[in-house]
């Protein structure tokens, strides 16, 4: 096995593709300083997985990249090819010539191939244990090399033997081996914690299934008592309705009885009226009999007495049929009149009612007439007022000039009758009184557009007046809504701090310890936790469903600044309710991405730029979001997942999420799930829409002191 070829392609000076070939014997590389002679050395160190950016004499790892030059551009990725000859297949490879290459892009992807397939750069140093070929072999001797090696203490000469002797390969499987047991062991306390944890809850559940099984047997009783007592109460009920029955049955037989009774005692009456005409009748018989008889008295004295005794027993009989036929006729008469009276009252209440409607109705239209009435008398009244004002003010100017007129008449009279030798002077007063009186006219002309005048000010200050009215109802009436939506997000707002002071929604283990550091008075409790990841993230309520997507359940996991101190506390969360999850910033690895999504179609922004953050939690929210892309839709996502590299996560604008590198997708609309992020937001957004609210209200409310 010999090192046949190498090739650097953008590597440091190596702008353009350069080949090196290596023939069996030696080969120098001779130069002047600064032509690139170490920068062949560095791309052999390079290329066999060398991380460390200083021993390749940069600052960083980018700086292997070609920089470009006055008349050269950058170029965009950094490439060295090693070609082995491996005839003795001291390569694990089957192959007579093995390539090994890495690649480094702009945008801080590397990648590793042998034999142009792609590999892992533990691979890459498998393949050349116990070669001598590696970064830090004996193979390859810089400048200073020597010295060190000469300088070394034992240990360090210890690991040269052992890769020239050949067991530095077992050495660091038996190092791969031993961390893989440690992890074995870690991942079974792990298993013991969870196990013991399961254990713990296993007997809260069972103390929880005797309650639900104690609860259901008392369900069970109760809906047996239940059902007793309501076919109890059934019966009893049915019972009262059979009695309630049977006395409406008892009362509609009485009802009937007495109908019939009634009936039956007409009957009877008539009956009676019946008997006594034929007892009229055989009486006026008997008297004819007794004056055609009269004769035969002594002789029918028996039959006489016979007679009279029949007769005083029919009178007597006639006597009592005649008292029944009155007592009767009494009752019929007394059930007539309580008849005609209860109609009476029947009739009396039914002309109430009609009279009662009647004069409602007329009341009502008396009302609208009069309410029209007032209406035009008001509205008459109000113009009739301020005629009336005009004309009493217009009066009271005319009947002042009418006295000073008369007045003035009166003297001329008395001028004229005591000057009537004076006509001339007479004639030149009565011209000045003929101008005085143009004068007046004119005055009086004056004074009537002065009136039309202040009249036009009169109405153009009420329709002044009323435009203030209906500005100030409208003021009153936004001012009233702006409170009543305040008072909205005044309820809203409280509730909100309530859930967030309760921390509902957050695992029952890290409220545990939430509320553990927030009741501790010396502040010394858990002073490595800064809080949870929503409490470091600011977002618009339009996007934090969409973080919340793109966070998970990240959004409730503990921020941690101290790991050594928060695992110190490991024993402490034992008797917590629940785990306790959390993230060490002081454990983050590096994060490196420079890949541009912005002209690709679909994109709409890095999830990355729709939150706010502190500038010392950029890493931890880096290393969250930084590799969530927001797009349009689920076909843009597709298919930016199948242009770009895996490790990148695609959120859409209705809450879809892909992430090709887990396999794991998240379809269908978000819904209206509310997480943390999305309370704080709605939090922050209500306490600026309240500080508008109020400076509208106090906006509006110096408006209406302004129109009073």
């Amino acid at each position: 096995m010999f090192l046949k070829r190498l090739t650097c392609q953008g590597f440091k000076s190596f702008a353009d593709k350069t080949d090196f070939d290596f023939l069996p014997g030696v080969t120098g590389i001779v130069g002047p300083n600064g032509c690139g002679k170490s920068n062949v050395v560095d791309s052999i160190k390079w290329v066999l997985g060398d991380q460390s950016a200083r021993s390749l004499r940069g600052k960083q790892m980018m700086d292997v990249i070609f920089n470009g030059s006055g008349t050269r551009k950058v170029a965009g990725m950094a490439q060295v090819d090693l070609l082995f000859d491996n005839a003795d297949r001291k390569l694990g490879r089957d192959a007579d010539e093995v390539t090994i290459t890495r690649r480094l892009y702009r945008s801080g992807e590397s990648e590793y191939l042998i034999n142009n397939e792609q590999c892992r750069l533990r691979d890459v140093r498998e393949l050349f244990m116990d070669t001598g070929v590696g970064v830090g072999a004996y193979s390859i001797i810089e400048q200073g090399k020597v010295d060190i090696l000469l300088q070394a203490n034992p240990v360090d000469r210890r690991h040269i033997f052992e890769e020239a002797a050949g067991i530095s390969r077992y050495k660091a499987r038996k190092k791969e081996a031993e961390r893989k047991l440690e992890r074995v062991d870690q991942n079974l306390l792990r298993l013991e914690d969870i196990v013991e944890e399961v254990e713990r809850r296993l007997r809260s559940i069972k103390y929880q299934a005797g309650k639900a099984r104690n609860f259901q047997e008392y369900d069970r009783k109760l809906r047996e008592k239940r059902a007793a007592f309501s076919m109890a109460e059934y019966h009893r009920l049915s019972e009262k309705r059979g009695s309630l029955e049977q006395e409406e049955t008892r009362l509609e037989d009485e009802v009937t009885r007495l109908r019939t009774a009634i009936s039956s005692a007409e009957t009877r009456t008539s009956a009676l009226d019946s008997d006594l005409l034929v007892l009229d009748g055989e009486v006026r018989q008997i008297e004819q009999q007794i004056l055609t008889n009269s004769s035969e008295i002594t002789a029918n004295t028996e039959r006489i007495e016979q007679s009279r005794q029949r007769i005083e027993e029919l009178v007597e009989v006639r006597s009592r049929a005649q008292q029944r036929h009155a007592i009767e006729r009494q009752r019929a008469a007394r059930l007539r009149q309580q008849l005609e009276a209860e109609q009476a009252a029947v009739d009396r209440l039914e002309g109430e009612i009609n009279a009662a409607r009647t004069t409602v109705e007329s009341l009502t239209q008396q009302d609208h007439q009069l309410a029209e009435q007032l209406t035009s008398m008001r509205v008459r009244s109000e113009d009739e007022k301020a005629g009336v004002i005009d004309l009493m003010r217009r009066s009271a100017q005319i009947s002042n000039e009418i006295q000073a007129l008369g007045q003035r008449c009166q003297h001329l009279e008395v001028e004229r009758a005591r000057l009537q030798a004076r006509q001339e002077q007479i004639a030149a007063e009565l011209a000045g009184l003929t101008d005085t009186r143009g004068g007046i006219d004119a005055r009086a002309a004056d004074v009537a557009e002065q009136i039309r005048s202040r009249g036009t000010q009169l109405d153009e200050l009420k329709q002044r007046a009323t435009q203030l009215d209906a500005d100030r109802a409208e003021l009153n009436s936004a001012i009233a809504a702006a409170k009543e939506y305040r008072s909205g997000l005044l309820s809203r707002q409280q509730v909100l701090r309530d859930l967030e002071q309760q921390l509902e929604g957050v695992d029952a283990g890290v409220r545990e310890l939430l509320h553990r550091k927030e009741r501790d008075a010396t502040g010394q409790a858990f002073t490595y936790v800064r809080g949870m990841v929503a409490d470091l993230i600011a977002v618009d309520v339009a996007n934090a469903t969409l973080i919340e997507i793109a966070l998970g359940e990240h959004d409730q996991y503990l921020v941690i600044e101290d790991s050594e101190a928060f695992f110190r506390d490991a024993d402490l969360f034992a008797d917590f309710p629940g785990r306790v999850k959390a993230i060490c910033m002081d454990r983050l690895p590096p994060f490196i991405d420079g890949r541009d999504f912005t002209q690709q179609e679909g994109f709409v922004a890095y999830a990355m730029d729709v939150v706010r953050f502190q500038k010392d939690a950029e890493q931890l929210i880096r290393h969250l979001l930084g590799k969530t892309i927001i797009v349009r839709t689920l076909t843009d996502a597709m298919r930016m997942a199948g242009q770009n590299p895996p490790g990148y996560r695609y959120v859409t604008l209705t809450g879809e999420l892909l992430d090709p590198l887990k396999a794991y997708y998240e379809l269908g609309p978000a819904g209206g799930r509310t997480g943390l992020i999305s309370r704080k937001s709605e939090l922050r957004e209500i306490d600026v829409q309240l500080e508008e609210v109020d400076q509208r209200i106090e906006s509006e409310s110096g408006r209406l002191e302004e129109t009073s």
